[in-house]
């Protein structure tokens, strides 16, 4: 009985869980729309903003072909002309973009973003769809209409077609990089200008070892402590001085 109960309360309005379910059937956009309300606990219940954290976006890689395309589309010339080794498998593939490892000729080891093709006309009907079940929720929730879901999507919207330019991104990076010229306790990775494109980012590769894999970090002869205090000064440097924070 009480197990009905639950399942009864929860159809009135859906769980976090059933959200974020829906978000993982719904794709790639609406996943990225979990994952930015993941990080608005000033704005959603900390039940929902700490569901939507298990949302991850992996999806399943294209082929070197469909990604060579876009590239060489992009920067006029075939890859062997562009790149001395570019590896077939892909390193990370998300929603939006994946990215592959290469080589120039000039020996530099680079990493290679690529927006994934026809992405943009699938992200517009997304967000249409996301206007339609905020203006529902806003409509059937006093709670959520106060919260501005609406605006939320507003939010999305803007940073995801920023996400989709490669220049806007470059010139981040750029950005972030001279901001810290006069530090060596950050590396910013480099930028390939001539090999950027609206919809290709090619940048140093550079190897590491994720902050929270701490043991690794230790055998690899790091201070997790030293390692705290940098990132600490970093971010405070990021919203004190610049005004400009890498999320």
């Amino acid at each position: 009985p009480e197990k009905k109960n639950r399942d009864a309360a929860e159809t009135e309005f859906p769980s976090p869980r059933m959200i974020r379910r829906c978000m993982e059937r719904l794709g790639p956009s609406f996943i990225k729309l979990g994952q930015l309300l993941s990080t608005r606990d000033d704005i959603l219940p900390f039940e929902f903003a700490n569901e939507f954290k298990k949302l991850q976006d992996q999806v399943r890689p294209l082929p070197l072909t469909a990604i060579s395309s876009v590239v060489e589309k992009e920067l006029g010339k075939p890859l062997t002309r562009l790149f001395d080794r570019f590896s077939s498998e892909s390193i990370a593939a998300a929603s939006v973009a994946q990215v592959h490892e290469a080589w120039l000729f000039s020996g530099e080891r680079v990493a290679v973003k690529v927006i994934r093709p026809d992405i943009l006309p699938i992200i517009r009907k997304d967000i249409r769809l996301m206007y339609y079940f905020a203006r529902k929720i806003e409509n059937r929730s006093e709670r959520f209409r106060m919260l501005g879901v609406v605006n939320v999507v507003k939010e999305f919207e803007r940073t995801i077609f920023n996400e989709l330019d490669m220049f806007v991104e470059a010139g981040n990076i750029e950005r972030f990089s001279n901001n810290f010229k006069h530090t060596r306790e950050l590396h910013i990775c480099k930028v390939y200008r001539e090999f950027t494109s609206r919809s290709v980012l090619v940048m140093e590769y550079i190897d590491g070892i994720k902050v929270d894999q701490v043991e690794a970090i230790k055998a690899a002869g790091i201070d997790p402590g030293e390692i705290g205090l940098i990132g600490l000064r970093s971010f405070s440097r990021q919203l004190m001085e610049f005004g400009f924070f890498h999320a």
